[in-house]
């Protein structure tokens, strides 16, 4: 299943017809982009608690400090407080995406202290915390460390954390412990290393009927970016030089370009995002793959900041699912797509069980029509209404360094500029930049 040829798109790319078997992503930028050479990117500069830590060991005082700022389409204005969330603000937030550095210890204390102010501010409504460290395979572990039946260390071994995320356990463990205070179950969103792995090697035609219902239910909505010319512009700006980088350090399912394409790199990516905000908005909405259960008032979400920044990523994926447009899920066999409402019209493709579309119902007809011009279903018995809470996401980075915004000098870029765009119109850096540094008194 692909896009419709019918629907525009952006530049360099020609969309193929709805009814494949096994969709493909387009070489968004093939033969348009040309590559920049580029140079390893550096280490991280150290944190401000590594700093405090070795000044603590010299004898001296450290002093750390917070500082809040809102993003518009051009500058930063600074939240009045002492660097901590107003309430007001954080009551306003249904769903709170967070960017963090995996490696940094002060992204992890600011998240757990976000958790504890968010909480707060939501009283009795019901949260939950979603996490990209864990795979969705492994919610059955998520759920028994929720019921209290496992411990922080079983729950480190049970998920094989050092394998499949690798980042230090014991600097998350602060999160998780400010969640359970404050009873928010934890919900894995990543989607398996393997299925990464092969999409990196062989695109999107290797995904099962099974793998597209979890991870890629809404295909429509998920080609649709090809449809945003800002898109493209972030492409070429971000998404490639990460792939460059990500290739020359082997971290990647092979550093063959000839194997991992800029292609796969790509669908691979968009993939593991569109599967993290999938399994949020399920959770969001009270939606199983196949049925329902308890829905959540509001939701913390924790990402590495590349899948945060310029309004992209899971950020973008996750305001197109919260927008409150009525969603249908197809029940049963496979569900045929028509040309037009008539019953009996000419088929052009097919839904799989499982999929997830946004559509309109037809006056005086029981078809629903497809987004993009893409056809018409026919939803008697074939599908299902899915529950359409509106929620509003708001993106925060935290302690984000000026190349993050690809900035080249020393100050943060806090929009992405776009050809042929008005500024206003240039999406921006992010909602929130909240950062913190340390001080010797």
């Amino acid at each position: 299943m692909s896009l419709s040829a019918a629907a525009p798109v952006s530049k360099g790319w020609s969309a193929p017809r709805w009814g494949q078997a096994n969709p493909t992503l387009p070489v968004w930028l093939a033969g348009t982009v040309a590559l920049r050479k580029l140079k390893a990117l550096t280490v991280r500069r150290a944190l401000p608690r590594r700093n405090l830590v070795m000044a603590s060991l010299a004898g001296a005082k450290v002093k750390l400090r917070r500082s809040l700022s809102y993003v518009n389409a051009s500058n930063a204005f600074p939240v009045a407080g002492n660097g901590s969330f107003p309430s007001e603000v954080l009551e306003a937030m249904d769903v709170a995406v967070l960017g963090e550095h995996h490696n940094q210890i002060s992204d992890h204390a600011m998240e757990a202290d976000f958790i504890q102010a968010f909480a707060k501010a939501k009283g009795p409504k019901t949260i939950a915390l979603g996490l990209e460290m864990v795979e969705q395979p492994f919610q059955p572990v998520l759920d028994a460390f929720n019921r209290g039946d496992i411990d922080l260390s079983r729950m480190e071994q049970d998920t094989q954390w050092s394998k499949r995320w690798g980042w230090r356990f014991n600097n998350y463990a602060p999160v998780f412990e400010a969640a359970r205070d404050n009873g928010m179950p934890l919900v894995a969103l990543e989607m398996p290393t393997g299925l990464r792995k092969r999409v990196q090697l062989n695109g999107l035609q290797v995904l099962t009927k099974e793998e597209q219902a979890r991870y890629m239910p809404d295909q429509f909505d998920f080609f649709a970016a090809a449809r945003d010319t800002r898109f493209a512009d972030y492409t070429e700006k971000a998404l490639l030089r990460d792939y460059e980088y990500l290739l020359s350090a082997g971290a990647l399912a092979s550093n063959d370009r000839t194997l991992v394409t800029q292609e796969n790199f790509l669908a691979s990516l968009l993939l593991r995002e569109e599967a993290i905000a999938t399994a949020a908005w399920r959770k969001l909405q009270g939606i199983t793959k196949k049925g329902s259960t308890p829905a959540v008032d509001s939701m913390v979400v924790l990402v590495g900041f590349s899948h945060v920044r310029f309004e992209y990523g899971v950020v973008r994926r996750l305001r197109s699912l919260g927008s409150g447009s009525q969603r249908f899920r197809v029940v049963g066999k496979e569900l045929a797509i028509n040309a037009s409402p008539e019953e009996g019209a000419k088929e052009v493709g097919q839904l799989s069980p499982g999929s997830v579309f946004e559509a309109n119902k037809v006056p005086s007809s029981p078809a629903l029509r497809l987004p993009y011009d893409c056809g018409f279903v026919q939803s008697k018995g074939a599908v299902e209404a899915l529950r359409r809470k509106p929620f509003k996401v708001q993106s925060i980075m935290l302690n984000p360094l000026p190349r993050e915004s690809l900035a080249a000098g020393t100050t943060l870029n806090y929009s992405l500029p776009v050809q042929n765009l008005p500024e206003s119109d240039w999406p921006k850096f992010s909602d929130y930049i909240w950062s913190e540094t340390s001080e010797v008194v």
